[in-house]
């Protein structure tokens, strides 16, 4: 599947649900790039990931594939689990949201799975 982008406020075909999730894992690997002490520009060339890429999933408005999420997490030498942090994400939300918070979370430790026994 090919990445999203953030087309006037909205993913294409996206909920607010996803956008929310796409902020929030950006955040999060902004931080981290941060704690390694390391440029979008040294990222770039760790993950082999394009600084455009990288940029746009920090600010939230692209959404990684696969691929990309595991590039970056190598490079910032943590787990996909880890850099994702679907599992403090979920613990986050509010008791309205947190049934559809788990299927997403369910469908990221299955996608996390998968990745982990090829």
């Amino acid at each position: 599947m090919d990445e999203m982008l953030l087309e006037n406020g909205n993913h294409t075909g996206l909920d607010v649900l996803d956008e929310e999730i796409c902020r929030y894992i950006g955040a999060r690997i902004k931080a981290r790039r941060e704690a390694c002490g390391l440029t979008q520009e040294k990222l770039e060339a760790l993950s082999r990931c394009s600084s455009t890429t990288i940029s746009r999933a920090e600010r939230g408005i692209q959404i990684l594939n696969a691929a990309n999420l595991v590039r970056i997490a190598r490079a910032l030498k943590v787990s996909v689990r880890e850099l994702i942090g679907i599992y403090e994400y979920a613990d986050a939300v509010s008791e309205d949201t947190a049934a559809e918070h788990a299927l997403v979370r369910d469908a990221c430790r299955e996608a996390v799975h998968r990745h982990s026994s090829e």
